[in-house]
This record gives structure tokens, C-alpha cells and sequence, in this order.
């Protein structure tokens, strides 16, 4: 079967896009997010970085906004933290609030998704891996995490160099060389789930570019993904 694969950057908030890629002439606050209807014409999935959502104390209203932008077909994954539910965080959400939210974007996110490196509690994971279950979502990390239980033992994101089985894949590159970055898709295809016809690709990097990001689009679509 083959792969279908939505590709996205990490946050689509980028201020060097504006311009190049966002209209110039309309408004870039946080807190009008037409960028993301816009970013969503163009690209089929994102990974929505913490901050995004931490920022306000994760409000329902947000990811209704957040849904009501994009079609049916685009796929979230949402960032978290290792201490996203600890009150003495200034960031901090509380747990309920953070499932009303998953509710809201339940059938169009791919997986939450630990990025930061740091070693986590057995009541940190307990608690997102029962959250990803009671929504129906995959709880993946960047790199193979520490934990104080075996129980908890997280699936890895696919990454160049990596050879786990994963339908995300986080590459850490400008796209400056896409011949380099076809061997990478060759080397994400062939550690799909072959019985899972949809996979997403996120890029990541301080310096991407839209167009850049466009460019991969379409190496994908002449390599038949």
C-alpha cells in the first residue's frame, strides 16, 4: 500500500514568512490565527509547539478556532512537557483542561508528542499515557526518553539516522539539500506500518522556509507520496 504522506513544519506562526509566504498587508497577532487557515491551503499537518497552547491556559476556544481553520483532512500533533501540569509552572495547565481541549481536535490529531530530553516521573507518563488513551491518540517522544518505570516506555518518532517503526517523522533540517532529504523520505517510507496508509512528516527548523517547504511538497508528490 502506498504511503500518503501530509507534510508540515513545527508551528506555522513563523514572523520571516510574512511576506514571503503570508500576505503582508494583514494582521500577524497570536491571537488571530488566520495564518493557520492560510498554512493550511498549502500543507496538510502541523505540530502545534507548546507555547502555542500553554500560553493561555490551554482554552477549548483556541482549538475550536484551530479546527474551524483547517478541512477535515489536516492532521495535528501537539507538543508537550514534561511539566505542563505542574502548578508551580508559570505555563501550567490542569489536566482537565487539557483533555477539554484534545476533545475539541480528538479526530484530526495524529499524537501528542514529548520533545524535551529530560527524565520523566512514572506520574508524568501515567498521566499523558492515560490521556492519549481515553482520546484515542498515539504518545510519542523525540529520542528515546529516561522513565522511572518500564511500564512507560515510549514509542519514538522517526528521525534521518533512526531506524524505529513510526508513521511521524521529525527532521531537524533547513531542506537547503532535497536530494539529501529524498534519501530521508526513502528511509521514513521504509519504516511505516505498511497497514497504515497515512503518515505525517514534520520539519523543523529556525530557518525554513515556506517555499523551501512547498519544494519538499512536490519532490513527495513526483515520488508518488
Amino acid at each position: 500500500m502506498k504511503q500518503n504522506i501530509l507534510l508540515g513544519s513545527y508551528g506555522w506562526r513563523h514572523q520571516h514568512w510574512k511576506g514571503a509566504f503570508y500576505p503582508q498587508d494583514l494582521p500577524d497577532s497570536d491571537d488571530d490565527d488566520w495564518r493557520l487557515a492560510y498554512y493550511s491551503n498549502e500543507f496538510g499537518a502541523v505540530m502545534v509547539p507548546a507555547s502555542y497552547w500553554s500560553s493561555d491556559g490551554c482554552c477549548a476556544d483556541r482549538f475550536t478556532e484551530w479546527r474551524d481553520a483547517v478541512n477535515q483532512q489536516f492532521r495535528f500533533l501537539i507538543e508537550c512537557s514534561t511539566d505542563m501540569f505542574d502548578a508551580d509552572n508559570p505555563g501550567s495547565v490542569t489536566i482537565d483542561d487539557f483533555s477539554d481541549c484534545l476533545q475539541v481536535l480528538a479526530t484530526q490529531t495524529t499524537a501528542l508528542v514529548l520533545c524535551d530530553s529530560i527524565k520523566y516521573s512514572t506520574a508524568s507518563l501515567a498521566t499523558l499515557t492515560q490521556l492519549a488513551q481515553s482520546h484515542q491518540l498515539k504518545l510519542l517522544s523525540v529520542g528515546e526518553h529516561d522513565s522511572e518505570s518500564v511500564d512507560h516506555k515510549l514509542q519514538e518518532v522517526w528521525q534521518p539516522g533512526s531506524d524505529v517503526a513510526s508513521d511521524v517523522a521529525l527532521i531537524e533540517s533547513d531542506l537547503s539539500d532535497l536530494r539529501q532529504v529524498r534519501g530521508m523520505i526513502e528511509s521514513f517510507v521504509a519504516c511505516c506500518d505498511v497497514d497504515n496508509a497515512e503518515s505525517v512528516m514534520i520539519i523543523r527548523h529556525p530557518e525554513l522556509r515556506a517555499s523551501d517547504l512547498s519544494d519538499l511538497r512536490s519532490v513527495l508528490e513526483i515520488m508518488g507520496y
